[in-house]
């Protein structure tokens, strides 16, 4: 009981880490989005760090799924509280150093300043990993779990720069939602426009089907997740099974996602074109990606065994 008690505690703390990131990316992401610090100042890197961090937390679980169960239970203290807090503490410094930044050219006339601001960013997402899961855990993974830290990290770099060059496709995905939404609103509202390349324009909102709609990134993602997992647990699966599955759950999550551009659209319309545009069409991708791969792997693990 205190084996699998410990393994549920990390567990919980991974998600809590995973759900503070969210909200701490869609606190300062869609304002970064916003204004010339994207690329001008290269801000654009942190970009794919969502998928990064929710692929190789993953990975590491799944790697160290028989180690992490004799993991110790560790208690929240102070020092987790005070990370948390010091995380988003530190965000109206970085909006004042934005700010300034905005106030030049490029990253290249204040070298400095734009240092200041990037290592805001990492040092609030490594306060959230000490305050999520706490001191003593990341000392004991730091000491038990070498292997396992290095393959996900490996890994997820893999992940990274495989998904560079996966993304050229984004314009055909993109064309694929376009078409499909477009004929879905049609159904409910008359007219609905067409700027090209790919915008979409109701009466009181407009959207634009563009890279972040298209799909590819969930798609890449839940594609190298399933690899993975067929992977490590190879002999236990049913192989026809396994292999047979996997188109069919790429289309389900290909689905799911042209539901969420027309709820961003309907949103947009019916609600607020600000919840839909920012916080709604940000992070909803990322929530249910999560709520799709972990209901998938929970409904078809044991069908798919042997």
């Amino acid at each position: 009981m205190v084996v699998e008690s410990g393994f549920k505690q990390f567990l919980i703390k991974l998600v809590l880490f995973l759900g503070l990131f969210i909200v701490l990316s869609g606190l300062i992401g869609p304002w970064v989005i916003s204004t010339r610090l994207l690329y001008h100042f290269g801000f654009f890197i942190y970009g794919g760090l969502g998928k990064v961090t929710l692929f190789g937390s993953i990975v590491f679980v799944l790697l160290s799924r028989q180690k992490l169960r004799l993991v110790k239970k560790y208690s929240y203290n102070r020092l987790n509280l005070l990370a948390l807090m010091g995380a988003f503490l530190l965000i109206p410094s970085f909006f004042e150093v934005g700010r300034r930044l905005l106030q030049y050219s490029d990253w290249s006339t204040n070298i400095g300043l734009t240092l200041v601001a990037h290592l805001l960013i990492i040092v609030m997402i490594i306060l959230l990993i000490i305050g999520s899961l706490g001191a003593n855990l990341i000392t004991g993974f730091l000491s038990k779990l070498q292997r396992e830290l290095l393959i996900s990290t490996g890994l997820s770099l893999i992940f990274y720069f495989s998904f560079n060059l996966i993304f050229q496709l984004w314009p055909l995905l993109s064309g694929i939602v376009l078409t499909i939404v477009q004929f879905i609103l049609n159904l409910n509202f008359s007219p609905v426009g067409f700027i090209p390349p790919r915008t979409l324009v109701l009466s009181h909102f407009a959207v634009e089907v563009g890279q972040t709609c298209s799909g590819i990134e969930s798609l890449f993602l839940f594609s190298a997740l399933y690899i993975l997992i067929a992977c490590l647990d190879w002999p236990k699966f049913n192989h026809k099974k396994i292999i047979l599955v996997f188109f069919p759950v790429l289309v389900g999550l290909f689905l799911v996602n042209i539901l969420r551009v027309y709820l961003i659209i309907i949103i947009g319309q019916l609600i607020s074109p600000y919840i839909a545009g920012q916080l709604f069409h940000t992070y909803a991708g990322m929530i249910l990606f999560i709520i799709y791969f972990i209901a998938f792997w929970q409904l078809f693990y044991k069908r798919l065994l042997k």
